[in-house]
């Protein structure tokens, strides 16, 4: 294949390519080019005929062409492919769109693992809905142990107990839960702080939960980012309760 039918893939087709549809044969003619280190200007045409130099690209576009490259060129049977923070620069669609280009680029694969670190919950979000109740795609969480009345931001970096958690797709039932649960934060007005701590306060009211491990979580609840000051009193209310037992007496209170 001539370097023309590469150019007339990415450029001068009615439907410009794409990284994830190249073909093997395209992709070892663009990865000879790379490896040659040969002084070359990408040009990119846009919908509406306008030409522009790779330079002149955003930094989201340009970073999200170099990603997809370079899982290009070490993409093999069994690779392991470490990315991180891909969503940086990147507009929220194409943090949405993130997973989805690159298991249709992976797709000609049959035996690899991705691991992505990433700060963005529409990441991990977004990669909930390719295996949602499989056990092998898994979110793992390195969080920094705090003391009462500490946030998770407090902590520097290097500093402190860090605890490794692994939680599986299967547990993300919502964008807002998975902001709260893994990145300790609430966003303005998210109803999922007040279902966390209303379904503590039930879990040990129905016998579930102890008291003890209720208030723990309460507590880590309560350093959460973002957290508005009634919130924080409703959550100094439900730890008053379940310390004097008060959900245990009300529960047995109740006519049968």
């Amino acid at each position: 294949m001539a370097p023309r039918d590469l150019w007339r893939f990415f450029v001068a087709s009615p439907r410009p390519g794409r990284f994830e549809r190249l073909t093997e044969v395209q992709i070892r003619l663009l990865l000879q080019y790379l490896e040659l280190g040969i002084d070359i200007e990408l040009d990119v045409v846009l919908k509406d005929g306008t030409s522009l130099n790779f330079g002149q690209l955003s930094t989201g576009e340009q970073n999200r062409m170099l990603v997809l490259a370079k899982m290009l060129s070490v993409m093999e049977q069994g690779a392991v492919f470490l990315i991180d923070e891909p969503e940086v620069s990147l507009h929220l669609h194409w943090q949405m769109r993130f997973h989805e280009t690159m298991m249709e680029l992976l797709s000609r694969l049959t035996r690899f693992h991705v691991v992505v670190a990433t700060h963005a919950p529409v990441v991990i979000s977004e990669a909930a809905k390719y295996d949602p109740l499989s056990q092998r795609n898994l979110v793992a969480i390195l969080r920094h142990d705090v003391e009462e009345g500490e946030r998770p931001g407090d902590v520097a970096p290097g500093t402190g107990e860090v605890t490794l958690e692994t939680h599986s797709f299967a547990e993300v039932a919502s964008h807002d839960q998975l902001v709260l649960r893994y990145f300790q934060s609430s966003p303005y007005h998210a109803r999922e702080i007040s279902v966390e701590i209303a379904d503590t306060v039930l879990r040990v009211a129905e016998g579930v939960k102890e008291s003890p491990e209720a208030v723990a979580l309460l507590k880590r609840l309560k350093a959460t980012e973002g957290l508005s000051e009634e919130t924080q009193g409703q959550i100094d209310e439900a730890i008053s309760l379940v310390r004097r037992d008060w959900v245990r007496s009300i529960k047995g209170s109740e006519p049968e």
